[in-house]
């Protein structure tokens, strides 16, 4: 990673908008998102209280070293999106059965009334 998709990165681990983090930074949410995206970098002094916003060390912010608890979140996050995906698969399979059941359900009321 590099360190603009960083400050990205740690940001939404921390659960900050971009708008939350220019207001402590003091600086406007169009300088955070350019940051985000690379096109241009904040200063030293930025650097350093995103680091203690986001409770990690200068080689972690810059990306010299991970941070071992980002990772677990990352690995939880990515484990959690294909559990959710396999929950929605099974979900469309019982919606499927449900609405074959449901068709089954017309058929045979409509095959009974038609009988008296």
């Amino acid at each position: 990673m590099t360190f603009y998709e960083n400050i990205r990165n740690f940001r939404i681990f921390r659960n900050i908008t971009q708008e939350q983090l220019s207001e402590a930074l003091g600086v406007t949410k169009s300088a955070v998102s350019n940051w985000e995206r690379g096109v241009n970098s904040p200063d030293i002094d930025s650097c350093v209280q995103m680091c203690r916003i986001f409770s990690v060390t200068p080689n972690e912010f810059f990306g010299w070293e991970e941070n071992q608890e980002y990772v677990k979140w990352l690995e939880n996050s990515k484990q959690l999106e294909v559990e959710l995906e396999n929950m929605k698969k099974e979900r469309a399979a019982m919606d499927k059965r449900i609405n074959e059941y449901a068709k089954r359900i017309a058929i045979a009321k409509k095959e009974n009334y038609g009988k008296s």
